[in-house]
């Protein structure tokens, strides 16, 4: 979903559309905003020069079940005893600034730090839309950001002023798991003691690319969710129990995962192996299982990214995807995984920001759409849990509508929560927006509460049924991930004698990056093979890289060559083609999308692991010294060459 450094990106470009309803001209200089037209914003609007690719900020809640399955609201409420201390409602004040008029990032305004003083608060607090004012009730709706690892005074007091219904933490909120714990608990006490619901907390914690697990919690991080499809619904029950153990235990109550997408397009430049794999029967399957397996954990899911973000080729953090089909086709796939969640009972579902033009009436986003949200999701597929938006600064909806205008849009449309990205006073002047909205009666405000606090009753208290992860768990779920295509001549073990190990860097680097590369692979390696260097290879190799790592390939008795999403990179697969017809034995090992071998289809040996976290890259070297057993089968079909379920067994050395 994000990169590290995606949440400032977020900042920025929150804050660069923030006021006003702004849409791109439909005439005019390239690039430039115009105010929308019939905009109601009460703030003023501006003209403001779109900003470049932002990244993936998702959130979401959920609603709490009867015994009998179904979803429900009815007489929900949350009672708890806090502590002496209050805190009355603040004065909304929010800066007077003005939308930046170029790229170039603002100073950051923030509320200012004066020290909130307690007050008496009443023993017991019992809270339920019938008893909040219309300022917390549009508060419980966002889930907002902070920047760092504490609560300083100014995030205290712009938590106090929105009272919002959750925090989303990224990872430059997490550098250790002892410290994400305290943060947490800091939290959950400042709202207790001063009168408040306990928060969300919540997350991206797919696995893969898309963790905010600190350095000390990284052997921790599943698979990707197309590794887990890999090694079997046992994988994919293994990964979703140990992350939800390992959230739980952190304080976290809801995760915004899995993702639900079926990646129908192999091009697909943001989901690939985000996702379960291309059979949407199987994909669904799968999200049943997760979803299942997170509620006996007592954590909640939000399964994204609604209708369907798998058959796209446009990524929603740049620009809005618009996908061509009608409604027959998008029960037929897309909509499966997400009918399976429901049945399993999760409590929450995130927005997509996509186009669908021939199902949509009045051509808005899914995030905007009332069609998609309340006659679809709500009315058809009866889901009765928490509507989350995707973030509203991605691309796909900033490049058009102000922030402020967005979360509004978003909803009417009928969204329960959303996620409005920007620095603290900017989050502060949409909230601020949104209760002028509200006491418009521009959306209900009560339905929605309700199924805030139903979610927040049956998740966000204290765990007892948190235990501590099990990583071991996790790398014999990433062992059984592993799977051999094509073997050639080689059997097992697959390496032997030395052999070179070329390392491509990613060639295509996502906008949901969740961490950098694991350096675990050279390490590893060279402890098994001590006496062969491991040559690391730029994203854009240059001549002489190429030459080298030749020179290097004509002297050894076998290559295994990584590879991360080559087959769009024409300067790596230069190098790849000269591999080919060098001579030694070549074994290509693709540790992010599968795809690869489209671009050297006379590879004869061919891997995949799908993932390069480090539990991902241990069970890689395991099976390539034929310490494990490969029996991983293939999720996903590779267009003119493989069909879902592919994949060759290959038992352990000496077997």
């Amino acid at each position: 979903m994000i990169k590290n450094i995606s949440r400032k990106k977020f900042i920025q470009a929150g804050a660069a559309f923030l006021f006003g309803s702004l849409t791109l001209a439909a005439c005019g200089e390239e690039g430039q905003i115009s105010p929308a037209p019939g905009s109601t914003s009460l703030i003023p609007e501006v003209t403001a020069t779109i900003p470049g690719p932002t990244t993936l900020a998702a959130t979401k809640v959920a609603t709490s079940q009867t015994t009998s399955g179904q979803n429900s609201t009815a007489g929900a409420s949350i009672t708890f005893s806090p502590t002496n201390e209050g805190v009355p409602s603040p004065t909304l004040e929010v800066p007077t600034t003005t939308s930046p008029a170029s790229t170039t990032r603002a100073p950051v305004t923030q509320p200012a730090q004066t020290a909130l003083k307690p007050t008496q608060a009443p023993p017991t607090a019992t809270f339920n839309s019938a008893n909040l004012d219309i300022t917390t009730k549009v508060g419980q709706r966002l889930l907002v950001v902070f920047p760092g690892t504490e609560l300083t005074q100014s995030i205290k007091n712009f938590i106090l002023t929105v009272k919002p219904g959750g925090i989303l933490l990224f990872a430059d909120n997490i550098s250790s798991l002892a410290q994400v714990k305290k943060l947490i608990a800091d939290l959950q006490t400042l709202a207790e003691q001063n009168g408040l619901p306990r928060f969300i907390i919540t997350l991206d914690e797919e696995g893969g690319i898309v963790s905010r697990m600190p350095q000390d919690g990284r052997e921790g991080i599943a698979p990707s969710q197309m590794a887990q499809a890999a090694g079997g619904l046992e994988a994919v029950q293994t990964c979703a129990h140990e992350t939800a153990a390992r959230l739980a235990d952190l304080g976290f109550n809801l995760n915004l995962a899995p993702v639900g997408d079926v990646n129908s397009n192999y091009k697909n430049p943001v989901i690939g192996t985000r996702s379960f794999g291309s059979d949407p029967d199987k994909v669904a399957q799968a999200v049943r299982v997760a979803v299942a397996e997170y509620l006996a954990q007592k954590v909640g899911t939000c399964v994204k990214h609604f209708p369907g973000h798998g058959g796209t080729d446009v990524d929603s953090h740049t620009g809005l995807p618009v996908v061509r089909k009608n409604r027959a086709q998008l029960d037929e796939i897309e909509l499966k995984p997400f009918k399976e969640a429901i049945a399993a009972g999760t409590p929450a579902i995130m927005t997509a920001h996509i186009l669908f033009p021939l199902i949509e009436p009045n051509n808005l986003p899914a995030t905007l759409s009332p069609y998609f949200l309340k006659k679809l999701l709500r009315e058809e597929l009866n889901f009765q849990g928490l509507i989350i938006t995707d973030s509203l600064s991605m691309g796909a909806i900033s490049n058009r509508y102000g922030l402020a205008e967005a979360a509004r849009l978003s909803l009417v449309a009928g969204a329960d929560m959303v996620i409005a990205i920007s620095d603290l006073a900017g989050q502060q002047a949409v909230f601020k927006s949104l209760v002028t909205a509200a006491q418009r009666g521009d959306f209900e405000t009560d339905k929605p509460v309700e199924r805030i606090i139903n979610f927040k009753s049956r998740f966000a208290g204290p765990n007892s049924a948190a235990l501590p992860q099990d990583t071991a768990k996790i790398l014999a779920a990433a062992q059984k991930s592993i799977t051999l295509l094509r073997a050639g001549k080689l059997s097992s073990p697959l390496v032997t004698n030395d052999p070179l190990l070329v390392n491509l860097a990613l060639a295509q680097p996502s906008q949901v990056e969740g961490q950098p590369p694991s350096t675990i692979l050279g390490e590893l390696w060279q402890a098994k093979f001590p006496n062969q260097p491991v040559i690391e290879v730029s994203t854009d190799p240059t001549a002489g890289e190429i030459d080298r790592v030749l020179r290097q390939a004509k002297k050894a008795s076998q290559v295994v060559l990584i590879t991360r999403d080559a087959y769009d990179n024409s300067e790596q697969l230069k190098l790849v083609q000269a591999l080919l017809t060098l001579g030694p034995p070549l074994l290509v090992v693709a540790v992010r999308g599968p795809y690869d071998l489209l671009a050297f289809p006379k590879a004869t040996g061919y891997l995949l692991s799908y993932s390069d976290t480090p539990a991902s890259i241990r069970a890689l070297v395991d099976a390539l010294t034929g310490n494990i057993p490969i029996n991983g089968k293939l999720p996903v079909s590779i267009p003119g060459l493989y069909e879902v379920g592919a994949g060759l067994q290959l038992p352990v050395k000496g077997s």
